[in-house]
C-alpha cells in the first residue's frame, strides 16, 4: 500500500458519498436546467471531503494534509463539480461536447449520440479521473509516514466497498440498462412491485457476495442466486421479457461485485 492508493480510495468514498447518497432522485431531476441546484449540490458534494480534512486534523492515524493545498483541492472540486453537471444541461457546450465526440466515435467506431447511458458514464470518469490526478499530485508532495496508516487501510476499502455496491452500482445498472426494464406492473394481478423492493435485494445480494468471496466459500454464492430464482420463478416463467431482465441484473451484480472486489482486496 502506498499513500497514493490511500489518498484515491478516501477520495473514491468520499466521491461516492457526495454524489450518491447526498442528493436524492427527486434532486437529479431539479438540476436538469438549473445552475442554482447544482450549485448547491456542488457545495454538498465537498462536505464528505471535509470532514475527511478535519478528521486528518485531529486522528494521528490519518495524513496531515497541508491547508493550502486541500483548500486549492476543494476550490477546483466545487468548480470541476459544476462544470461537469451543468455541461449535461446546457445545450451550447453539449454541441460542443458532441462535436468531439462525433469526432471520436468516427475514428473508434462509437455510437454517436450521446446517449444518457453515455453522459453518465463520462460524467463519472471525469470526477474521477480529477480525483486520480489529485491523489497523485497530494501524494507526491507529502512527506506523511506510509506505515501508520497502514492499519486502517483494510478498514477503509471495506467501508467503499458497502458504499459503493449500493446506491453507486443500483443507479449505474439503471442508467446502463434502462431499455430492459419490463413494465412495472405485474402481468399476473397488476400490481406494481413495492418501491426500492429491487435494489435492496441487489445491495444484500452484492454484500453476502463479497462476504463469500472473501472467506473463500464461492459455492454459497450459488445459494444466493438459487433463492432469488425461487422467489421470482412465478415471474421469470409467465414473463419473458421480466427473465431477461432478471438475469441481466445477476450477472452485473455478479460481475461488478468480483471487479470491485478484485480492484479495492487483491490488485
Amino acid at each position: 500500500m502506498n499513500l497514493f492508493t490511500f489518498y484515491f480510495f478516501s477520495f473514491l468514498l468520499c466521491h461516492f458519498i457526495g454524489d450518491f447518497y447526498l442528493q436524492s432522485e427527486k434532486m437529479v431531476r431539479k438540476k436538469e436546467g438549473s445552475f442554482k441546484k447544482i450549485a448547491i449540490h456542488s457545495v454538498l458534494y465537498v462536505i464528505p471531503f471535509l470532514i475527511l480534512f478535519f478528521l486528518s486534523l485531529f486522528w494521528d492515524a490519518l495524513p496531515a494534509f497541508d491547508f493550502l493545498q486541500f483548500s486549492i483541492f476543494i476550490i477546483i472540486l466545487i468548480i470541476s463539480h459544476f462544470v461537469i453537471d451543468s455541461a449535461k444541461n446546457q445545450s451550447q457546450i453539449r454541441a460542443v461536447v458532441l462535436k468531439l465526440w462525433i469526432l471520436i466515435s468516427s475514428i473508434f467506431l462509437f455510437e454517436k449520440k450521446i446517449s444518457k447511458k453515455w453522459a453518465y458514464i463520462m460524467d463519472q470518469l471525469l470526477h474521477v479521473g480529477i480525483l486520480f490526478i489529485f491523489s497523485f499530485w497530494l501524494s507526491i508532495n507529502s512527506y506523511f509516514s506510509v506505515n501508520i496508516i497502514t492499519d486502517i487501510f483494510f478498514g477503509l476499502k471495506v467501508v467503499l466497498f458497502i458504499i459503493i455496491i449500493h446506491q453507486p452500482v443500483n443507479v449505474t445498472f439503471k442508467k446502463l440498462f434502462s431499455k430492459y426494464q419490463p413494465e412495472k406492473k405485474d402481468p399476473r394481478n397488476g400490481k406494481e412491485p413495492i418501491l426500492g423492493a429491487g435494489s435492496t435485494i441487489g445491495t444484500l445480494e452484492r454484500l453476502l457476495m463479497g462476504i463469500f468471496v472473501s472467506i473463500g466459500q464461492f459455492s454459497a454464492i450459488g445459494l444466493i442466486m438459487a433463492a432469488k430464482s425461487i422467489a421470482r420463478y412465478d415471474q421469470i416463467s409467465q414473463n419473458p421479457q421480466f427473465a431477461e431482465y432478471y438475469l441481466i441484473g445477476t450477472l452485473y451484480s455478479v460481475l461488478i461485485t468480483i471487479i470491485i472486489y478484485g480492484i479495492l482486496f487483491i490488485l
